[in-house]
């Protein structure tokens, strides 16, 4: 079908928020179009002082760095973000929260509004504090854990063995949070309460992910998974909505060192998320050559894992170092999973910085903002509001050509993101049982169909 502008013109919807909430196994937004978040973590650098993803002279600089950092973040293709918040930086002191820190990080969520982005509002932490080579909880929820001062220099895989070590200080931290030691778990519930009533019904802000990558001390990861996350994605889940509204909350499996393992049974609140994380561990030691049919299995499994749970999923990380020598071709074996399986994910990380967490150098843009050489690849075209249901969709990187087909669809008008850097401004278009309007500028495509119809769509470069 050709393009089509007779009335009612096709024009993008206006929200008035990024909120998302759920609808079986998709997010959706308050126009009720099932939404695919495509975009990064912000990330590394936000773990360590001055909690920000960029360096700064002065708390002035704050809001041209961050719109420069998401109007970049935007250039690679993404819709959305998973920005860092540091439980240590909100309340050094028990009991006394940091209103700077809430402004600052409120100014990183005017940026994303402004480059039109989702966030997950993600409570970040790694091996539970930075006295471990780690970051998130503040130095006061360690109680008589004997520890060492902050510092961040211990090198993949180093930093994260601790987790796997059930008498290690980190497991001792986790023992004490899961126990309720010195009412950790209500500083932590009254943490979040105040993080929910500061910034939770900021337009910008979609989703709220409870905690990263939880240990489970010295407990059976069985029983963590099963009887302790639950319940405490539950509790958490709703008392931030008491105090932000119905939103879609994410929660992660407990850390453990084998990723075709699911522990977690699914918490029942109405809007959980499930969040795994993946990372292969002969890409992130650069040991080839690549199987990518085995990450393509791999991948497909993890994001299977919750298919009897009627509820979302969200790939919250992935991503290699730099180093590795056959990056593009890793991470575009996990995009092709995730568009099979009609999926959002975020990669790790982005950072406008020379200060490496740990030495991570993962990200896709230098501390100047340009691009890393593989970058390109990570704006692909994607369905990022659609008013029915998405069937399938995929995008040939070789032949340069993005197929989507949508079934039941709604009155409302659908989103398709195109990238101009791989198919050029005028693209061959070709819709079928829809109209649709293409806006270069944006590299956005706007289709409408009848109420119930299905369409297809075929891009290809010219």
């Amino acid at each position: 079908m050709k393009q089509d502008s007779t009335d009612p013109p096709l024009d993008p919807p206006k929200l008035t928020t990024h909120r998302l909430t759920t609808r079986g196994d998709v997010l959706i937004d308050e126009l009720g179009r099932t939404v695919i978040l495509r975009g990064v973590n912000i990330g590394g650098r936000s773990k360590m002082p001055p909690f920000l993803p960029f360096e700064i002279a002065d708390a002035g600089e704050i809001p041209a760095k961050a719109d420069k950092l998401m109007s970049l973040v935007r250039a690679l293709g993404a819709n959305a973000v998973r920005l860092t918040f540091s439980w240590e930086a909100l309340e050094s002191v028990r009991g006394t929260f940091d209103a700077e820190y809430i402004r600052r990080y409120r100014l990183l969520l005017d940026a994303a509004q402004k480059a039109d982005l989702y966030v997950i509002v993600d409570f970040h932490q790694d091996v539970f504090h930075a006295a471990f080579c780690g970051d998130g909880f503040p130095e006061w929820a360690l109680g008589e854990i004997v520890h060492g001062a902050p510092h961040y220099d211990c090198a993949f895989p180093f930093w994260a063995f601790p987790y796997f070590d059930p008498a290690s200080t980190v497991s001792q931290a986790f023992d004490r949070f899961w126990s309720n030691k010195d009412g950790l778990l209500d500083a932590f519930e009254a943490m979040w309460r105040h993080v929910a009533r500061e910034i939770g019904r900021h337009p910008a802000v979609a989703a709220f992910e409870i905690i990263n990558e939880p240990g489970a001390g010295s407990t059976a990861l069985e029983v963590i998974g099963q009887s302790v996350l639950p319940p405490f994605y539950d509790r958490i889940a709703g008392l931030v909505e008491a105090e932000a509204g119905p939103a879609a909350i994410v929660g992660d499996e407990p850390v453990s060192m084998t990723a075709d393992v699911q522990y977690m049974a699914r918490p029942s609140h109405a809007r959980f998320v499930y969040g795994p994380h993946y990372y292969d561990g002969a890409t992130m030691f650069d040991i080839g050559p690549l199987d990518a049919n085995r990450i393509r299995t791999a991948v497909t499994a993890i994001l299977g894992r919750a298919a009897s749970w009627n509820a979302p999923t969200i790939l919250g990380e992935f991503g290699a170092p730099n180093s590795i020598s056959f990056k593009s071709d890793y991470l575009t074996a996990i995009f092709d999973a995730l568009d099979a399986s009609r999926t959002s994910a975020l990669l790790w990380d982005v950072s406008l910085s020379n200060q490496k967490w740990n030495g991570e150098d993962f990200g896709p843009l230098l501390p100047d903002g340009s691009e890393m050489p593989w970058a390109g690849l990570l704006d692909r075209p994607a369905p990022r509001a659609v008013d029915g249901t998405i069937t399938s969709f995929a995008w040939n990187t070789a032949a340069k050509q993005f197929n989507l087909a949508v079934s039941s669809s709604g009155d409302g008008i659908s989103e398709v993101y195109l990238p101009v850097r791989h198919l050029g401004m005028s693209p061959d278009i070709a819709v079928t049982g829809a109209r649709f309007r293409w806006l270069a500028a944006s590299g956005q495509l706007l289709v409408a169909a009848p109420r119930g119809a299905a369409w297809s769509l075929a891009v290809k470069a010219k």
